[in-house]
């Protein structure tokens, strides 16, 4: 009987150290709204597409989604998907010039001073209809010389878990809206990353720092 009483209590000690742990991980999600995306006739397209795995890790795809519809104009509940990982985009200095908001009528163009203590800072000058917002990052870490260093650090966004792999900055002085993303906050953390070629920026939430990744855009060098 004692024996069985052993056994009872050490099921009952393994279930307690297991339970918390499955209660803490991550459901696999989804992010589409985080997204650049547009749709045109029967294809939606979306770039840089977050996704979370059941530990919690993000990962980015370009997604490309066509929808079916029958002789009778109905569209079918099934659909064409094709999703391949984004493009590497590392933490290059971002090379001037303009460039279009996938998705979007929106453009962006980049200027590029260099800074005493060497490190690139470049300017977006953005544009939407007649409004023109604007945004800065620096490359290098946050750290002692970066123009932002005091006001990142003060919102803890050398703590976000992709702190290393983006060009850190901030959104200017008012609130403002990049093709489908909506929320670049009034003098708020704002991530960049490049290839050359195009850039993807993120902006975080406004709740508790460290800042959660709210949306962004994908933006390609043109002419």
């Amino acid at each position: 009987m004692k024996n069985n009483t052993k056994k009872i209590v050490a099921i009952v000690l393994m279930a307690g150290a297991i339970l918390p742990a499955l209660a803490q991980a991550a459901i696999p999600a989804i992010m589409l709204e985080k997204s650049a995306s547009y749709a045109l006739r029967d294809t939606v397209r979306a770039f840089s597409v977050p996704t979370t795995d059941s530990t919690g890790k993000v990962r980015y795809f370009d997604v490309i989604i066509d929808l079916n519809v029958n002789a009778g104009g109905i569209i079918s509940s099934t659909a064409n998907v094709l999703a391949t990982p984004s493009p590497v985009i590392t933490t290059k200095v971002i090379v001037p010039g303009n460039y279009k908001v996938t998705g979007s009528t929106d453009t962006c163009k980049v200027n590029n001073i260099t800074l005493t203590n060497g490190r690139v800072q470049s300017f977006f000058k953005c544009t939407r209809g007649t409004a023109v917002n604007e945004l800065s990052v620096a490359n290098g870490t946050i750290s002692a010389g970066h123009p932002y260093f005091a006001e990142l650090t003060a919102k803890k966004a050398n703590l976000y878990s992709d702190v290393a792999t983006q060009t850190w900055g901030l959104t200017n002085g008012i609130t403002f809206a990049i093709g489908s993303c909506s929320y670049y906050y009034a003098s708020y953390a704002v991530g960049a990353k490049t290839d050359g070629s195009q850039i993807v920026l993120s902006t975080y939430s406004r709740g508790v720092a460290p800042y959660t990744y709210t949306c962004g855009n994908t933006l390609v060098r043109v002419p």
